[in-house]
């Protein structure tokens, strides 16, 4: 993969050299191919194997099975733009099946019961502020 220049803040930057930690267990300043995918596919319920599969191709250009800390970095960063689309796509759907009559809007109700059908325990004021930053004109 060639080498990306993301405008990372400090927090996020902290924030990935964390993850890495974590996942370099023998804290050699590398992790395995293979602990990068099984990471990755822990958000396989989101994110497509395909998609994963082809971050690790890129992770590992040198074929040495050694992913280092700016790769690594990298990888999560386009990871995270899969992530997000594919997130929107999956709110997208799911916002379409609850909307039963086709208006545009939903139910609070409706919304809090998708959460907690994904086994999400979220509070109805944690769903109202969500709806408040995707509509802030929402008035209910």
């Amino acid at each position: 993969m060639a080498e990306l220049n993301y405008a990372l803040n400090t927090d996020q930057l902290s924030e990935l050299e964390t993850m890495f930690l974590c996942l370099d267990k023998e804290q050699n300043s590398f992790i395995g191919v293979q602990e990068l995918e099984n990471f990755l596919l822990s958000w396989r319920k989101i994110v497509s194997i395909d998609d994963v599969k082809k971050l690790i191709k890129l992770s590992d250009v040198d074929k040495s099975g050694r992913v280092e800390f700016h790769l690594f970095s990298s990888v999560v960063v386009e990871f995270e733009k899969i992530f997000k689309a594919e997130l929107y796509k999956e709110l997208s759907s799911t916002f379409r099946k609850i909307d039963d009559n086709k208006t545009g809007f939903v139910k609070v109700e409706d919304v809090l019961t998708v959460f907690r059908t994904n086994e999400y325990s979220v509070s109805i004021d944690y769903v109202i502020s969500i709806i408040n930053q995707v509509n802030p004109s929402n008035n209910e």
